[in-house]
């Protein structure tokens, strides 16, 4: 063959070497397209992940700091003042006690 045959030959064997590496990239490209959908899904997992233990925490935090308040109550004054004359009876009594023995 020899001519416009034999160049119509070579394109066709250079039309299908490049349909051949095309269809490579392509099975190429597939794969880091699914590569790429188990990331984004793994990031989705992380996100919810994340967002889970902050809102754990925060509820915890809230919590604690309900706890916190709850045992941390300041005693009013009346309180103080019926704890402050009771400690007095009681030393009263005490030495009442003592000196009657």
């Amino acid at each position: 063959m020899t001519g416009p045959a034999q160049d119509e030959y070579g394109r066709g064997v250079e039309a299908g070497g490049i349909l051949e590496r095309l269809k490579g990239h392509d099975e190429h490209f597939n794969k880091i397209n699914g590569h790429l959908a188990d990331l984004a899904s793994e990031m989705h997992d992380l996100t919810r992940a994340v967002t889970s233990r902050d809102a754990t925490a925060a509820g915890v935090k809230e919590a604690d700091r309900e706890r916190r308040d709850q045992v941390e109550t300041k005693w009013s004054r009346i309180v103080r003042l019926v704890g402050l004359v009771g400690w007095l009876v009681a030393a009263c009594l005490a030495v009442a006690l003592v000196l009657v023995h």
